[in-house]
């Protein structure tokens, strides 16, 4: 994924990821952002008088959903490596994460980060997992 393509929001700011960390998704990520979220289980109930199950099927909800985004961070030498990397941690630490794509300008996803998985690297790029909360899929607008 080329520059252009990944925006994180940074002190009020959207920041195109490529340009001022480095990083971008691997191949077949976007699919993770663009997966449909679960419902949360339907209010029932089971009573030994009645066969099977009631169901209520009325207004269902959608539950939080955790994605996890295949991403790596490049940089032309070692000192830059190091600078990107921190200021890239910091933004995760801080916690709460907008991030959107040039192919849905549109749709801001509220993230909430988690953790990051199966970091490697070899000189001047790294590869990651980034595991992220969506607490509420239904809010993906500019709020």
């Amino acid at each position: 994924m080329p520059a252009n393509q990944l925006y994180i929001k940074q002190g009020g700011t959207w920041k195109d990821a490529f340009t001022t960390w480095g990083v971008s998704f691997e191949d077949g990520t976007l699919s993770n952002l663009l997966s449909f979220p679960a419902t949360k289980q339907r209010v029932s109930n089971e009573s030994r008088l009645e066969h099977g199950k009631r169901v209520v099927n009325v207004s269902p909800r959608v539950a939080s959903r955790e994605i996890s985004l295949e991403m790596h961070l490049i940089a032309p030498d070692f000192a830059t490596f190091l600078t990107r990397l921190d200021s890239f941690t910091a933004l995760l630490e801080a916690g709460d994460i907008e991030l959107r794509t040039s192919w849905r300008p549109d749709t801001v996803y509220h993230l909430q980060y988690l953790s990051c998985t199966q970091f490697s690297h070899i000189q001047g790029l790294a590869k990651f997992i980034l595991r992220l909360e969506e607490p509420n899929p239904t809010r993906r607008n500019g709020e």
